[in-house]
């Protein structure tokens, strides 16, 4: 399986060379990656919504409201 996928956060190193490499958690690691993530992406915009977007969010608001 670790041919196929290695995980990026969690860290499967033994215990020691985790102690020796800052023991730095899953949590710390996926910060890291977020972070990157939020500095080297632009967001794109989310187009306008067609009038046929809005009735079919109109009918499912009013089939909510009636439960």
């Amino acid at each position: 399986m670790k041919e196929i996928w290695r995980p990026t956060v969690w860290d499967r190193t033994p215990y020691d060379v985790w102690l020796a490499g800052g023991k730095k958690g899953a949590l710390d690691k996926a910060t890291t990656i977020a972070d990157d993530i939020l500095a080297t992406t632009s967001p794109s915009r989310c187009p306008r919504p067609s009038p046929r977007d809005r009735a079919i969010v109109a009918r499912a608001d009013a089939e909510l409201a009636a439960e």
